[in-house]
């Protein structure tokens, strides 16, 4: 018996943000919208959604203090902000971050603590906090239909993820439109984080049928539309087959797992302030090979869905076209180029303790597995 969880409600489509106001009249009377800095309000969309939601009389609370790779420190700001204004209900507006950030405020809204008791010390949610709306602003995290919010802990450092159901947002409101601003080097970052969690969703020991259906729809609709999304950005019909592809890959991974790549990416990101989407790129075709005799059939269905050219016939046509990709994308790169030595390999390798998941993995991996997927990306 498998459990799949997604949110109840997605509103996908051109315009979808412009419906968010009309799902929101049992969720309350004062939102709380959390985003990054600056880019939601120079797009003009933090002041869309207010006046959407004023016209229902839902008084906004905007919290942009989100940046990338969001601490505790700024879940507990919001949290504090959040308590003091008696939000009802959370929308995160943005990326992954931004998202990540909401979510756990709305999730632990109601335990009366820090989040700092579920990330450090285990603390087990227990009580359903307030309603969620996810709105993405990328196509590459898919956090708007997952259970887990990715956090930092500076004093490590590392990354950690809180999971459970409670997290899982009540609506989600996908619209391609919102990422058509997303500049060109993110386009590619976030379309190589979404194939990287469709790869490992469907190699994943946890995959199971839904999963796969989904992962691999993901990655057909990755290498029909990616490279397309970043060379020409304005065109809606690649970023609306990017925004679905990010979303299916957020459904597969949530439910199936995903694997080392993952993993190495957390301590990656933390100790080289290298961003999640850029270092998945440099990993992903490292950690393919190093899976490739434990997945055979299911990389020669990678390869033929990445190409028009159904005729794959070798796992290793899959490595080659996430090459391609790459290259179209301008992330052909090792790790020496972020200034990685071998040296610091080891540290990496421990860095994966705080990652569940090296746990669903295909292949197992210890400290010496490790450091040979580093050695294949350097």
């Amino acid at each position: 018996m498998r459990d799949f969880k997604i949110p109840p409600n997605i509103i996908y489509g051109i315009g979808a943000i412009n419906s968010l106001a009309k799902y929101v009249n049992s969720f309350g009377g004062v939102a709380f919208l959390v985003t990054g800095r600056k880019s939601m309000k120079r797009a003009g969309i933090t002041d869309k959604i207010k006046t959407q939601l004023l016209g229902k009389n839902v008084k906004t609370v905007v919290f942009d203090e989100v940046n990338e790779d969001p601490c505790l420190e700024t879940v507990d700001k919001g949290l504090e902000i959040a308590r003091e204004e008696g939000i009802d209900f959370v929308i995160g507006l943005g990326g992954g971050s931004a998202l990540d950030t909401a979510k756990a405020i709305a999730g632990i809204f109601n335990e009366n603590c820090s989040v700092k008791e579920f990330v450090l010390h285990d603390r087990p949610i227990t009580k359903k906090g307030l309603k969620f709306i996810a709105c993405p602003t990328t196509s590459g995290s898919g956090t708007e239909v997952t259970k887990n919010a990715v956090l930092t802990i500076k004093e490590i450092p590392a990354k950690k993820s809180i999971r459970h159901q409670y997290l899982i947002p009540d609506l989600a409101i996908v619209d391609p439109e919102l990422t058509l601003s997303l500049p060109k080097k993110y386009t590619a970052g976030c379309g190589l984080d979404a194939l990287t969690h469709a790869i490992e969703a469907y190699t994943s020991i946890n995959a199971f049928e839904i999963t796969d259906t989904l992962a691999l729809r993901a990655i057909s609709l990755i290498g029909e539309s990616l490279i397309t999304a970043y060379k020409q950005p304005e065109n809606i019909e690649a970023r609306e087959k990017m925004a679905w592809a990010s979303n299916l890959a957020g459904m597969a991974f949530s439910n199936g797992g995903l694997g080392a790549a993952h993993a190495l990416a957390h301590p990656l990101g933390i100790y080289f302030k290298i961003p999640h989407g850029i270092i998945n790129a440099v990993l992903l075709t490292a950690v393919m090979k190093f899976n490739l005799d434990a997945r055979k059939e299911k990389f020669i269905k990678i390869a033929r869905a990445l190409s028009k050219d159904k005729k794959a016939k070798h796992p290793g046509e899959a490595v080659e076209r996430v090459g391609h990709l790459k290259r179209e994308l301008n992330l052909n790169m090792g790790l020496h180029d972020f200034g990685i030595k071998r040296k610091d390999f080891p540290a990496l390798a421990e860095g994966t303790k705080y990652s569940a998941s090296i746990k669903s993995n295909p292949i197992g991996c210890g400290k010496d597995e490790l450091i040979k997927i580093l050695e294949m990306a350097y």
